[in-house]
């Protein structure tokens, strides 16, 4: 049984506020409590001339921020406000978060469970394998942390930096925060739960009939890694807390974004929209609604509430594989050869049934 959920609320702006940015595993700057007097020295020229000169196709993004940051120093408004702003840009471009983060600009509706497309699982993997989901939790405080940076320095409506032909204003930063915000609340979001044994995250090796393969444990054995009892289970409800005061907060910015006049007709406008109904809810009852099919929807403040949140204890998960709904044994060496799971006679991926309990649709409301 496939549920699609309107669970991506708490990254649902990914559709239509997460933007591509840069890449690596940076630290933020420290929070400027106190803007400097002077806007730049020196120093923002050279990074700027840096920035300039980068080839996308030949240089290393990775190395020349972090050689551009290292050029910043923290006496300069203007120069913490960059530093900042390639901060936000090494963490949402990052490897191990760009599939997460930066999500195809149509889903609004992901599978929580359903075979091939396992969100619950995507999250297992990519917060075991960004280093745990502590690493996830300082990315998230790093992030908000430049955000505040920024807010700061770009208190005065009429702030702006420039350079040649380039203006940051306000305006621009208030997209920036946004985007930094939203991610931060999906970071802190997955951060709030554990994800079985990490093991099942590692690459393993295995030779059959003479071939090498390489292959991760919960590809091809799914059920197994969500049979265990701390999978998608619980940990720290301080993290969701923080979650949803981050995802409201870079809703509250992205609805204070100026839109260009050019783009009123655009995308950007339907996102806008979007993302204003989102905050209603979060600021309202929670129900939040899919637009498409209206009986179908999430209360987001259930889904971000200390008590009421979603947890493997809202479902019943099945303890066989099936094909077209008859029980089928899984086949190891055949599953790592396909990179998914399969049974030895046949040639069709297993599936496996993950149902509601009665708790999961007081959070999420699926029409029949």
């Amino acid at each position: 049984m496939k549920l699609n959920l309107a669970l991506s609320t708490f990254l649902i702006s990914s559709s239509f506020i997460l933007g591509g940015c840069g890449s690596s595993d940076s630290s933020a700057s420290d929070t400027a409590n106190d803007t400097p007097s002077i806007e730049r020295g020196s120093n923002f020229e050279n990074a700027i001339k840096k920035v300039d000169s980068l080839n996308m196709e030949t240089d290393s993004l990775t190395s020349v921020l972090t050689e551009i940051k290292a050029t910043l120093g923290t006496s300069y408004s203007d120069e913490i406000a960059l530093a900042s702003i390639i901060d936000i840009v090494e963490i949402l471009n990052s490897d191990s978060l760009n599939n997460l983060l930066q999500q195809d600009s149509g889903m609004t509706n992901l599978d929580m469970f359903s075979g091939e497309t396992d969100y619950i699982i995507n999250m297992a993997s990519t917060a075991t394998l960004s280093g745990g989901t502590d690493i996830l939790h300082e990315l998230a405080v790093k992030l908000i942390g430049s955000v505040d940076n920024i807010a700061i320095i770009f208190r005065d409506k009429d702030k702006t930096i420039s350079y040649g032909d380039i203006n940051i204003t306000q305006n621009d930063t208030l997209m920036i925060q946004a985007q930094a915000s939203v991610a931060a609340a999906q970071l802190e979001f997955i951060a709030s739960y554990s994800y079985g044994d990490v093991s099942f995250f590692q690459v393993q090796e295995k030779t059959i009939n003479g071939v090498s393969y390489e292959y991760f444990n919960y590809q091809i054995d799914p059920l197994e890694l969500i049979s265990q009892d701390d999978f998608f289970k619980m940990q720290n409800t301080s993290r969701l807390t923080d979650a949803r005061q981050y995802l409201k907060d870079g809703l509250t910015l992205y609805s204070s974004y100026e839109i260009d006049v050019d783009d009123s007709n655009s995308q950007e406008t339907e996102n806008k929209i979007e993302a204003m109904r989102l905050l209603a809810a979060l600021n309202g009852d929670g129900k939040y609604m899919d637009i498409d099919n209206p009986d179908d929807g999430i209360d987001v403040n259930k889904l971000y509430s200390s008590s009421d949140y979603l947890d493997r204890e809202d479902f019943i998960f099945s303890n066989s594989y099936v094909i077209d709904e008859e029980e089928a044994m899984l086949n190891v060496d055949k599953s790592i050869v396909n990179g998914a799971p399969f049974s030895l006679s046949s040639n069709i991926e297993l599936d496996f049934n993950v149902l509601p309990a009665d708790s999961f649709n007081d959070v999420i409301f699926i029409s029949e």
